[in-house]
């Protein structure tokens, strides 16, 4: 792995949180240039949150995309997790 990008866990760990902001955001009924805006500030956010820069998640997603096999990865283990939530949360 190349300095300066984030490690799979990383990347994982971030795509979860994009993904439950994303779900959060189609609940909404609002235009979607209106989503897009929101988004925007939800990302934002989120890598304030996990103390990571704009240019080194935009970087390592890059990465990620030029690596299928590395994606793919990623996107497993971020499926898996997601999954797992919302049947803890259907079995609540």
């Amino acid at each position: 792995m190349p300095e300066g990008l984030l490690s799979k866990e990383q990347m994982v760990k971030v795509l979860i949180e994009v993904h439950l902001n994303e779900a959060k955001l189609n609940q909404l009924r609002v235009p979607r240039d209106s989503t897009a805006k929101v988004y925007e500030i939800m990302e934002r956010e989120l890598l304030k949150h996990q103390g990571i820069e704009d240019s080194v998640y935009r970087k390592s997603f890059q990465y990620y995309l030029d690596r299928p096999m590395l994606m793919e990865e990623v996107y497993t283990v971020v499926v898996d997790s997601l999954s797992l939530r919302e049947r803890l949360l259907n079995t609540k």
